[in-house]
């Protein structure tokens, strides 16, 4: 990724009502053609526009996101574990267990044994793709579930969900009588496209309706999903803790976002 300084003149550095304010160009390059984002919803840029009287604000357009995410996450996979007490913690609509999901997963209990705790690993795949503007927010990723023992010793199979799509809302909120904030979230959509299982250990000898069957399954659980992310609002779904210091050497104390035309706005008092 390179930054370009070279902006027209009304838009380099400049003191304005006090405040120090510039604006730079940022890009990609070394990106493969088939790694290139070439959908333009996903291109639109910010409107070089700073509103706010915070002393910092950071504005991030939707294709600044977007190419940030496909570099970092395009080849890249990151593993998120949610190991079975979470899964109770949180109150998941399926019971994470051998005896659930053998509803898709035949011979499970064959191998594992019945009401047997499971685990999962969460990966990405590829990078996902966001768009922010005063009428929609929404994401579209794929992602792979690896199915684990409680305890991540032995791995059983992975579930794949291809094109989700999560249309969100989002908001900014500071935890009371902290300094703390908390992203917070509320789903109003959730679709895919396909789900497909995939195992080295299990072996189905209809591999076509195995994947019917996980996508009738999970098409059932989807009714569940949004009630369950909106009323129960578990951590790192719906709500998500915001640090609140930078580099572990500036305290934000005041703290501001706003989704606006095709970017974020975010402020701070640090």
């Amino acid at each position: 990724m390179y930054v370009n300084y070279e902006m027209s003149d009304d838009n380099r550095a400049h003191i304005e009502d006090g405040r120090l304010v510039g604006y730079f160009l940022g890009d990609v390059e070394g990106l493969p053609e088939e790694r290139q984002i070439k959908d333009e919803k996903y291109l639109a840029v910010g409107d070089l526009h700073l509103t706010s009287r915070e002393p910092f604000e950071y504005q991030l357009s939707t294709k600044v996101i977007n190419n940030i995410f496909e570099v970092i996450l395009g080849t890249n996979q990151i593993p998120i574990d949610v190991p079975y007490k979470d899964f109770r913690r949180m109150k998941f609509p399926v019971h994470w267990d051998s005896s659930s999901l053998e509803a898709f997963v035949p011979g499970l209990t064959d191998l594992v044994g019945y009401d047997v705790p499971l685990s999962a690993r969460f990966k990405n795949i590829g990078a996902p793709r966001f768009v922010f503007n005063k009428q929609e927010t929404n994401v579209l990723f794929s992602m792979a579930a690896e199915v684990w023992s409680e305890h991540y010793v032995d791995y059983y199979f992975t579930i794949n969900f291809y094109d989700i799509f999560i249309d969100f809302e989002m908001w900014l909120e500071q935890v009371h009588h902290t300094t703390h904030y908390m992203l917070n979230t509320e789903w109003y959509t959730l679709e895919y496209a396909r789900v497909e299982i995939e195992s080295d250990v299990l072996h189905f000898r209809d591999q076509e309706r195995v994947n019917k069957v996980t996508n009738d399954y999970f098409n059932y659980i989807l009714q569940q999903i949004i009630p369950w992310v909106n009323d129960v609002r578990p951590i790192n779904v719906a709500r998500i803790p915001l640090p609140n210091y930078l580099n572990n050497e500036v305290r934000i104390k005041g703290l501001k976002m706003s989704v606006r035309e095709n970017y974020f706005s975010f402020t701070c008092y640090p």
